[in-house]
């Protein structure tokens, strides 16, 4: 807890002794000294602030919430705050709240410890361990005694299954505070993972001595003695933790597991509805607003079940529905996607599918795990017949068929892990080595039911044991349920640890014995598993792991078997021809079935595995290639099987693997053509041109007059910045039909050549991608938007994967003003690859464009999470948060960007931006000097003389130089009094329009236009740079309403012009009053004379938000005793008469050249009471005259450098719409108060 410095003794005297209470943990008198400040300060951020983390630390946290959230808005840039803020959001459960509160505290203070940790605690809640370990190591680089912070990282690396990190630095937490419960109870928990059991009960020990009552606590030594077998005191452990905290899911849960494990059901289940709440169970929904079934009336509901957690609970659970279904109405299964033709097949009347969002097509839901709750109730309720599911009868023949060509024997199928083995989990799964007694066993033909990639494992073992274990390339059984189900339906038995594999085989009624150490909850207090009627269930014996359980399972196989003859060995060589044979006629399936023949008695048969992969290559399944030509590589190796395998990973996507396989035929076939132009290729895909250039040349030193490999060349060097023109027209030389030549051209060319050498390209191969997707560009920049999504389209139809084609259509139909179309292309882009961000980035700068922030920044949050090193696009989302205001955030973004990659000068730029916004002049001004670099101000002018550095200007001469437009211009020159009251002399160089006024203005400057090589000055500098020397305080900003001098006789003249009647629809209605636009006294007045502007003459996508229409204007034009006059500089006319139409108005064209006679609009200007404009030069010269101005405009703009004005021009008023408005409600309110002005005075009694 800290507390700025008040602004007065009184105030800052009660605040010390408040705070002083508060630290000393008197509460109440801490309590009683912030709200009496508040009784007289009211809203005073401080006392708000420190109210809130009184509140927070009583267990108040919506309060503390709100109190800490109205302290932000009147003081939001306290890094102390925001952090506070999210510890008490983060207490409420929010924690996507409370990571965005942590991060703009560390926006603001990046060295900030406890912001880092309490940022990792969110993370590390969401899942996102990796992120939080950052955090945590951050916090401790800050602060290396900081025991909370090793605490929460040794809880982290926990969780990430880094088990000696996490003892070490919960170890390190002990040795800083050996009374941390919370680390004592989490060493205790690492330790009862590793096996170490009495060390862990000695820690839980320590953490209960410390924390008696801590439901946690009490919890992780439940665990412990029920890991010890002492299940009495694990149930009272629990239930002293229930004692503490009735609604502790944590302990409801673990409750519920022993109970139902001691087949205690009624008890357990009701235990159970709290697995969601221990966030130990995944599958949870929030999106049902169906209410939950409860068992009654199931024949007249239509009843909704959705799946939960994993895929073997889902097949435990789903063993009730088929008695749901008979007793129901209707029922509805979510289940997983890969299930849905399994259920449905099984669930005859029942409608199956995938899950949906917030359904509603249901009378009431339940969960699946929460059906036993309502129809398992007692063992007499499980079913004695085995087997509810079934597999497609249509898949399960060929596999009978495929299972009886492997010969005489029992078929039992193995499974010897899961694929989740983290934490205490890898406890109950094995290695295929342990596997060895079963191996043993004559007479077994042994399946892989492994699910994930285990090849290498399996290839060890048969090499080891002499074993063959079969497997099928052609089948994912991790993916394809319906193979799974077939396969595992035509085996004999299933002998498997604690996976989905023995649940889908009790499932499907086929024998299974499933393996494990003692105390399953499944077993629902029985030997077996009654979901189950199939599955038979070994658990290890006391002292006995898991390898000796599969001793006494092949015992119990050897018993069962009978002994099996040998088959005599198949006439490998000829069926190897008679595959060769079939397979170059085009008999691909005949084929197929030889090769496999071969390999169930030849498993490693090289040839064999070769051809096999090539015919999955050929039918479009390069998975396999991979896969059976890896084996056959393993087996030998040939350039041509690295080719091969080559090609596959090309076409999977795997571009580095194919690279190695290129240049290992490249190493063993040094000559070969194809080899060398492939490997170029290749390398000119994944950006390396230089290389690519090297491959081709040293195969077209093999083959000079190959048409393709100079197409190629030429390509990789244009690639490489250089001429590859040459190339492209040696290729086309050889062979003037060569398409990839033209194509080549295209993609170099001008945008006009481009589209003839495309369209070349396309008239020699007819629908070739590439040049359609070349023509599609060319068409693009020449603005042909319409001709080029044609084409783009059609390239896509062709590659309709391809990310950059997408890139390019999303563009033309951007740009086409579809920009719902382009959209939705970006998403088709993110859907084809979730996992990358360049369409998070694409429909990002999309929605940017679009003016929709949020969408903006959601979706640059996506990408950033995908690439957080892409500095590009962090800066991108900097602009997105600029916009959308939120300053903190956006420099915390620029920040980022700038240390992620130094040479983008744009996000330091910006930065400087963000902090003019939010009024951080010193950095603001910093930032802004990148302009030049990051090509923001023109013209960027080099000079011999030195820049000026901020140095003593007394006697010497500097040159001062206009940049970017002439409404910079006029607003920096606010600093050039200033500096010409500093220096011995000033030279100005500015817009040649302004050269008169200028003149006038500063008389003892030289005033001229740019010159070309100026020498006759000490030193220069850019306008721009001024306020870095001359304004580093809103201080520093004069209080004079105006510094430039218009021409006093064209004023004058101006005056009368613009009083004199001028001709209108209606006469002008009196205004009364003495002086001039106001009410004052008897008689009439001359009306208030008012310039309009409304737009700027540079109107792009992202400019045009900041500019209306002027048939918007109504709210002003409409008001009566007003004269307009136009200042609008360029062509305007048909608006000003619609508008004078529509209004009843006349509005004064001045005849004058507004836009390059400056002088003289200088003097018009000078002429009127007051101008109303947009954010344009028009504004800035009414503003830099001292004339009374009305700037309509977006809010938190950066001139007004955090500030509700423009500290430059005290003579500017601004008008900006409320949060969510439009500039229509900045014209209303502009109208509101000019109606104000021009009231008259109501009569005097």
């Amino acid at each position: 807890m800290t507390a700025p410095v008040p602004p007065s003794t009184a105030l800052a005297a009660a605040l010390a002794d408040a705070l002083a209470r508060h630290r000393a943990g008197d509460f109440a008198g801490a309590e009683r000294g912030y709200r009496a400040i508040l009784d007289s300060h009211p809203g005073q951020p401080d006392a708000l602030h420190l109210l809130g983390v009184l509140a927070h630390q009583c267990g108040h946290h919506g309060e503390a919430a709100r109190l800490i959230g109205e302290a932000l808005t009147r003081r939001d840039g306290i890094a102390d705050y925001h952090a506070n803020l999210g510890l008490a959001l983060h207490a409420q459960g929010r924690a996507t709240e409370a990571e965005a509160a942590y991060r703009r505290a560390l926006a603001l203070r990046e060295a900030y410890p406890e912001a880092h940790n309490s940022l990792g605690s969110a993370l590390q809640e969401r899942g996102r361990l990796d992120e939080a370990i950052v955090h945590y190591r951050r916090a401790l680089d800050l602060r290396d005694g900081y025991a909370e912070a090793w605490t929460n990282l040794g809880t982290a690396l926990h969780a990430a299954d880094r088990h000696a990190g996490a003892e070490e630095a919960l170890r390190r937490a002990l040795r800083l505070d050996s009374g941390d419960a919370v680390a004592w109870t989490n060493l205790g928990v690492v330790l009862k993972e590793a096996g170490r059991l009495a060390e862990a009960e000695a820690a839980h020990a320590e953490a209960l001595r410390l924390a008696p009552g801590d439901p946690e606590t009490l919890v992780n030594m439940a665990l412990l003695r029920s890991a010890q077998g002492h299940l009495a005191e694990a149930e009272a452990l629990y239930l002293q933790a229930v004692a503490v905290d009735p609604a502790f899911p944590l302990a409801r849960w673990n409750l519920a597991l022993l109970r139902l494990g001691q087949g205690r059901l009624p008890e357990g289940q009701a235990l159970y509805e709290a697995r969601f709440a221990s966030r130990r169970v995944q599958g949870g929904r929030d999106d049902l607003t169906l209410p939950r079934w409860d068992g009654r009336d199931p024949v007249t509901s239509r009843i909704l079940v959705w799946r939960e957690q994993g895929l073997g609970d889902e097949l435990l659970f789903g063993s009730v529905l088929p008695d749901l279904v008979a007793r129901a109405g209707h029922v509805t299964v979510e289940c997983d996607a890969r299930l849905v033709g399994l259920l449905a097949r099984s669930l005859p009347g029942a409608t199956v599918r995938a899950p949906t969002r917030a359904p509603t097509d249901a009378d009431a839901q339940i969960a699946m795990g929460s059906l036993p709750g309502v129809l398992r109730r007692r063992l007499a309720d499980f079913p004695t017949a085995a087997g509810w599911l079934r597999p497609d009868p249509a898949r399960a023949a060929p596999w009978r068929d495929r299972l009886a060509a492997l010969g005489p024997g029992l078929r039992v199928g193995i499974c010897w892990r899961s694929q989740h083995r983290a934490g205490e989990r890898k406890h109950a799964y094995t290695a295929l080595k342990d596997w060895a007694p079963l191996f043993a066993v004559p007479g077994l033909t042994l399946v892989s039911l492994q699910y994930d990639d285990a090849g290498t494992e399996i290839a060890e073992a048969e090499a080891r044991f002499g074993v063959r274990l079969h497997r099928w390339a052609d089948t994912d059984l991790k993916h394809d349920l319906e193979a799974a189900a077939a396969l595992t339906a035509a085996l004999d038995l299933v002998v498997t640890v604690a996976t989905s594999v023995g649940e889908m085989a009790g499932a499907l009624g086929v024998p299974v014995w499933r393996f494990g150490g003692p105390g399953d909850w499944t077993a629902l207090g029985t030997a077996v598993r009654p979901w189950f009627p199939a599955m038979r269930l070994w658990s290890a014996r006391p002292g006995e792991d898991l390898a000796g359980v599969l001793g006494r399972i092949a015992g119990e196989l050897r018993r069962l078997t009978p002994p099996v003859p040998a088959l005599a060995p198949s006439p490998v060589p000829g069926l190897l021809a008679e595959a060769r044979r079939l397979h170059d006629g085009g008999q691909w399936p005949e084929a197929e079935k030889i090769y496999q023949r071969i390999l169930d008695l030849d498993v490693e048969n090289a040839e064999a595995l070769e051809g096999y992969g090539w015919l999955g290559q050929q039918a479009g399944r390069p998975d396999i290639a991979v896969t059976l030509l890896t084996r056959a590589l393993a087996a030998e190796a040939t350039a041509g099987r690295h080719k091969r395998r080559a090609l596959a990973h090309q076409i999977l996507g795997d571009l580095a693997a194919a690279e190695a396989d290129w240049r290992a035929a490249a190493a063993l076939a040094p000559g070969d053509v194809e080899v060398l132009g492939s490997l170029g290729g290749l390398l000119l895909g994944r950006g390396d041109a230089e290389g690519s250039a090297l491959a081709t040349t040293e195969a077209l030193r093999h083959a000079p007059a190959h048409a393709g490999l100079h197409a190629n060349l030429g390509l990789a060097l244009q690639a490489a910045g250089r001429d590859g023109g040459r190339g492209l027209r040696r290729a086309l030389a050889l062979d003037p039909a060569l398409a990839e030549g033209w194509n080549g051209l295209a993609a170099l060319g001008v945008p006009e050549t481009a589209e003839r050498d495309a369209r070349r390209a396309l008239i020699l191969r007819p629908g070739y991608p590439e040049a359609l997707g070349n023509h599609g560009v060319a068409l693009l920049a020449l603005d042909r938007t319409g001709e080029a999504v044609a084409s783009l389209r059609a390239a896509l139809r062709a590659r309709a994967e391809d990310g950059g084609t997408l890139a390019n259509l999303a563009l033309a139909l951007e740009r086409s003003g579809d920009g719902n179309a382009a959209g939705l292309v970006w998403w088709r882009t993110i859907l084809l690859s979730p996992g990358g961000g360049t369409g998070w980035a694409g429909l990002a700068d999309l929605r940017q464009r679009q003016g929709r922030l949020d969408a903006a920044m959601k979706a640059w949050s996506r990408a950033l999470a995908v690439a957080p090193g892409r500095a590009d696009w962090r800066y991108n989302a900097g602009n997105a948060l600029h916009a959308a205001g939120r300053m903190a955030e956006a420099d915390a973004a620029y920040r980022l960007a700038v240390e992620t990659d130094p040479s983008l000068t744009l996000a330091a730029f910006n930065r400087g931006y963000a902090a003019l916004a939010r009024g951080d002049l010193e950095a603001g001004w910093a930032g802004l000097e990148a302009r030049f670099a990051s090509g923001q101000a023109v013209p960027d002018r080099r000079f011999r003389i030195p820049a000026w550095d901020g140095g003593d200007l007394a006697g010497r001469t500097v040159l001062v130089w206009r940049e970017q437009g002439v409404g910079d211009e006029l607003m920096h020159s606010a600093c050039y009094a200033d500096l010409i009251a500093r220096a011995g002399r000033v030279i100005v160089e500015c817009e040649p329009r302004l050269v008169a006024l200028f003149a006038r203005s500063f008389p003892t400057a030289l005033v001229r236009a740019a010159t070309a090589d100026p020498v006759d000055a000490d030193c220069h500098v850019a306008a721009g740079s001024l306020p870095l020397r001359l304004r580093g305080r809103l201080a520093d900003f004069p209080a004079r309403k105006g510094w430039l001098r218009a021409d006093a006789g064209a004023v004058e003249a101006w005056r009368r012009v613009v009083a004199a009647p001028f001709s209108s629809p209606q006469d002008d209605p009196p205004l009364p009053g003495g002086e001039r636009g106001q009410g004052a006294g008897g008689g009439n007045v001359h009306p208030l004379t008012i310039g309009l502007c409304w737009r700027s003459r540079f109107q792009t996508a992202g400019r045009s938000a900041n500019y209306t229409t002027l048939d918007r204007w109504g709210p002003i034009l409409t008001l009566p005793g007003l004269r307009f006059v136009n200042l609008q500089y360029d062509d305007c006319e048909a608006e000003l008469a619609e508008a004078e139409s529509r209004c009843g108005i006349a509005i004064l064209r001045p005849g004058l050249d507004l836009l390059d006679d400056l002088d003289g609009a200088a003097a018009l200007t000078a002429a009127l009471d007051l101008v109303i404009s947009a954010g344009t030069s028009v504004a800035e010269m009414a503003g830099a005259l001292g004339v009374p101005v009305w700037r309509i405009g977006h809010a938190g703009e950066w001139t007004a450098l955090g500030t509700g004005c423009r500290p430059w021009f005290p003579s500017m008023r601004l008008f900006s719409p409320p949060p969510g408005g439009t500039l229509d409600d900045a014209l209303s309110a502009a109208g509101r108060a000019l109606a104000h002005i021009t009231r008259p005075e109501r009569p005097r009694p």
